[in-house]
């Protein structure tokens, strides 16, 4: 056995990468700076390729020795095609033997002689199977039905219940024959042998269903770990010194709070104990436990996933839902996975060191980092009970306000996001005070790239419900109308000096779902690209003029609100190669050949989507976003003397999200409030528009008047004629569109104000 800790390194070497979370020294020194986090974590850790077979010789000669004696031999039953089937491929023949597995799929086998064949061969034979390629479908098909019915079969509570029974015998051979059927159970049988350990009445059965979960193996150490967040501590005493008799050495960093903090239960203290020194031959001092927990969370928060992924790129976790009291099991992104791990040792960092800034800045990016990926970046923090938001809380405004500081600075949008989400559930006016007129980190954060940052920051300020102006008020109501002005449509810009060559292009995009525009010169871009929420990619030509391709890029790279959008830069093939090391120097923009066919755009717009990566907001979300938006700024508007400080003049960004029918309600009364000839020639343009549902039109009409009851009418002219020309022409139209433009002349007619712009 190991005298201490500095030699767990020697055996953590000789362990298979997929077994063990912390492969390096654990107890070496304070990591002071975490390294650098990779762009992706597939990047950290490239997923291995299957070992499956390659293509190579196919040996079909009918007169070949070993394919004749198969023939000869004509085997029919289902293990006969199986081990003719293995036999052909360990000997190169993968064509032959597909022709058996045909044989063996027609013979349709049931659930009980799936699971014979499973008892027969074993996984690993089904395991081969599913992977070799050669196969094809067929193969991995049929190989992943045997082991769902084994496994089935295996965890079927009818068969797990008896044999937990029998380990209440006084006859070991019956307990030892049970704890291997449960073993066969794998991670099936975990739950409902916790289930007994957490039932104190049967407290005798406890020491042998202790034994059962050490026989389960490595496959009952994940959800023992994620068992570990029980409030049980007789539970959680159990579980260690299972786990400690498991021996799986991922689950050392788990078990380091509980034996360090003196808050622990002492029997929950002595079993950590144990459990280390059965891990590890000796257990760490307090200055090793710290140095293990903050090397193991800065290399989880760097993205070095807990595991190999799948070749999805997921991994399955384990959870703990506290509402069940039982872990569950979780698939997740292998970079949601790290982050995960992170804020579970990060936590007991700071549980360990409450004192330390840096550890709490730790815990917190790790913990709403994690909480936000995993219920979704649509969607707020979760409140639960034990959820990140509602343990963030008690940090206080300080410590939010650098986490949100740290979370901008580093790219970590999503712990960014969470941060300004708690610092409204705060209503605190010290997150809007800054010191010596500079504007505060929630306040920055209007200016951030991320358009759900910019959202967020804004959402908790007027939850704040700021009572006078603050440094850098005027982004509130800038940031609101910019994201308000969803159309609800997918968009798409294109620059290009030829006229006919942007149209060609803007063809090409609409049949690839876009709506999609023109632009002649690179100021037209900037301009265009700057004044809708929706614009999804911007194709650019390396030969626009007025500013130039490259200058194009660097202007839209330098604004938050086009930061974000994939640009694709169009280029002559002799240029290329230089475009693409320039390219490179700016965030999601890639540059590549004029596509000159559809099939071509459409891998193009592809790459250049699947580079913005979760940066991208779906139309959905936009409009979700524009409801938010719209809604704070009805506050805004309504409330004008309180809210004096901002500046309310958005009727052309607003105008677009009139004719979204989930957004017109608002828009209109936006615009009504506003009250500026703009708005008021918006609302009657819209709700002239017959072809539009009639009740976003009367929601416009409606409005209209309460912008005339505010300010007078503000139509020129030769605007209110073409309101009676409208109203004229109707007469062919349905008894409710006539009605409606009735009113608007009934609402122009009703006042006698000059039509001059009339002071609020």
């Amino acid at each position: 056995m190991m005298k201490n800790f500095s030699l767990l390194v020697a055996l953590l070497l000789l362990l298979p990468a997929s077994l063990a979370i912390g492969q390096d020294n654990p107890f070496g020194d304070v990591v002071d700076e975490p390294k650098k986090a990779p762009a992706d974590a597939t990047d950290a850790a490239p997923e291995e390729p299957e070992d499956a077979e390659t293509e190579g010789e196919d040996i079909t000669d009918p007169d070949d020795p070993v394919l004749a004696t198969i023939r000869e031999q004509n085997p029919n039953t289902a293990r006969e095609l199986i081990r003719a089937i293995n036999t052909l491929l360990d000997y190169g023949a993968p064509t032959e033997a597909r022709k058996y597995l045909a044989k063996l799929i027609a013979l349709k086998p049931s659930a009980g002689e799936l699971i014979e064949l499973h008892e027969e061969f074993g996984s690993a034979m089904f395991m081969k199977m599913r992977r070799d390629k050669r196969l094809g479908e067929d193969g991995a098909t049929f190989a992943n039905a045997v082991m769902d019915a084994a496994h089935k079969w295996a965890s079927d509570p009818k068969r797990i219940d008896p044999l937990i029974e029998e380990l209440k015998s006084d006859d070991r051979d019956v307990i030892r024959a049970a704890i291997i059927d449960l073993q066969k159970a794998g991670e099936g049988a975990v739950q409902p042998l916790l289930d007994v350990l957490a039932d104190k009445d049967r407290a005798a059965e406890h020491r042998n269903v202790r034994l059962a979960l050490a026989g389960v193996g490595t496959a009952a150490a994940d959800p023992l770990i994620a068992t570990l967040e029980t409030d049980d501590d007789a539970l959680k005493a159990h579980v260690i010194r299972a786990l400690g008799m498991i021996g799986a050495p991922h689950s050392t960093v788990f078990l380091l709070r509980d034996f360090a903090s003196k808050k622990s239960d002492a029997s929950v203290r002595d079993a950590a104990k144990i459990a280390l020194s059965d891990l590890t031959g000796s257990t760490p001092s307090a200055r090793e436990v710290e140095n293990y927990l903050l090397k193991e969370t800065e290399r989880f928060l760097s993205g070095i996933p807990p595991r190999k992924p799948d070749h999805e790129d997921m991994i399955a976790m384990h959870v703990w839902n506290p509402a069940r009291q039982r872990s569950e099991k979780v698939k997740m992104s292998a970079r949601d996975a790290s982050l995960y791990v992170a804020a579970h040792t990060s936590s007991d960092l700071y549980a360990l060191y409450p004192d330390n800034y840096r550890y709490r800045r730790l815990y917190l990016i790790a913990n709403l980092e994690s909480d936000k990926l995993r219920n979704g970046l649509d969607q707020p923090l979760p409140s639960d009970p034990g959820s990140a938001r509602e343990r963030v809380r008690k940090v206080g405004v300080a410590a939010l306000e650098d986490v949100l500081t740290h979370a901008m600075k580093e790219v970590r949008a999503a712990a960014a996001i969470g941060a300004a989400e708690v610092l409204g559930d705060l209503q605190s006016q010290e997150a809007l005070r800054g010191e010596h007129g500079a504007p505060t980190p929630l306040v920055n954060a209007l200016h951030h790239p991320d358009r759900r940052l910019r959202l967020a920051a804004a959402d908790a300020i007027m939850r704040i419900d700021p009572s006078e102006g603050f440094p850098g008020s005027s982004r509130v109501p800038e940031t609101l109308a910019f994201l308000a002005g969803a159309s609800g449509l997918r968009r798409a810009l294109v620059a290009h000096p030829n006229a006919s060559e942007a149209q060609s292009l803007v063809g090409s995009l609409l049949e690839l779902g876009f709506e999609a525009e023109s632009a002649l010169f690179g100021h037209e871009v900037f301009k265009k690209a700057t004044n809708s929420p929706d614009w999804e990619v911007l194709l650019i030509s390396d030969a626009i003029s007025n500013g130039g391709s490259h200058e194009t890029v660097q202007f839209l790279r330098r604004d938050p609100r086009t930061a974000l959008i994939p640009v694709g830069l169009m280029v002559r093939s002799e240029d290329l190669q230089q475009a693409k090391l320039w390219a490179r120097t700016m965030p999601l923009t890639e540059a590549f050949p004029r596509p000159y066919e559809l099939d071509s755009i459409q891998f193009q717009i592809r790459r250049l989507l699947m580079g913005a990566k979760r940066s991208l907001v779906p139309v959905e979300e936009r409009t979700q976003q524009a409801k938010l938006a719209l809604h704070h700024l009805v506050q805004i508007g309504e409330n004008r003397k309180k809210f004096s400080f901002y500046e309310f003049d958005c009727a052309a960004e607003v105008e677009p999200a009139l004719y979204d029918a989930e957004l017109a309600g608002n828009a209109a009364r936006i615009l009504g409030l506003i009250g500026s000839p703009e708005a008021q020639r918006a609302l009657v343009d819209m709700a002239s528009q017959n072809l539009l549902p009639l009740k976003q039109r009367q929601a416009a009409a409606s409005a209209f008047a309460t912008a005339v009851e505010k300010r007078g009418v503000l139509l020129n002219s030769e605007e209110v004629k073409l309101q009676y020309d409208r109203y004229n022409q109707s007469e062919r139209l349905n008894v409710e569109t006539q009605n409606l433009l009735g009113s608007i002349l009934d609402t122009v007619e009703s006042v006698t104000k000059p039509n001059t712009e009339a002071p609020e």
